[in-house]
């Protein structure tokens, strides 16, 4: 940017330009705000949407001028880990011109409503959530196959049950 102005400060009372050398403005950022939360997730499993926040300015400007130097961590909320779930992959990550992605991040327990700060003091914190993981499927036998000849139907058919992580019978899964 360059900036001109007239000034009127002569000793001939005769207004001129002024010219200032170049220079930059750059935005403050203070704090996190959330762009992307995580979704797809599956216990066990990076998420298939990773979480992603801006550095942004006190009215909610993208701070671009600030690449390499943040590193942000992302924490699961004490509250709303009931089942004692880890988060696991890379908890941090190097923010690029104001944004910071997450790449392979996971929970290891299914759970309705999980949240995660995500912070880099000075910064106001972000706050990510609710966000639902899903459990694996697990099948249950409980009936085994059994009484069959060669090229003939069992005669007592197997049963299995697909289970969630949880451990109750998915409906109309059978």
């Amino acid at each position: 940017l360059f900036f001109t102005s007239q000034s009127c400060i002569t000793s001939d009372g005769v207004c001129r330009p002024v010219y200032s050398p170049p220079f930059e403005v750059t935005l403050q950022g203070v704090k996190l705000n959330v762009s992307t939360t995580p979704a797809g997730a599956v216990s066990l499993n990076p998420f298939e949407t990773q979480p992603v926040v801006y550095i942004v300015d006190p009215v909610g400007r993208l701070v671009n001028s600030d690449s390499g130097i943040t590193v942000v961590t992302a924490t699961l909320l004490p509250d709303s880990n009931p089942r004692g779930a880890t988060l696991s992959g890379s908890r941090t990550a190097t923010c690029c011109q104001g944004v910071c992605a997450f790449t392979d991040l996971s929970i290891d327990r299914a759970y309705a409503q999980y949240f995660m700060t995500i912070d880099s003091p000075p910064f106001e914190t972000a706050l990510v959530g609710p966000f639902p993981v899903a459990g694996p499927a697990r099948l249950n036998v409980s009936a085994v196959a059994g009484g069959a000849l060669s090229g003939r139907p069992f005669v007592s058919q197997p049963r299995v049950t697909v289970l969630p992580d949880e451990g109750y019978a998915v409906t109309g899964r059978d």
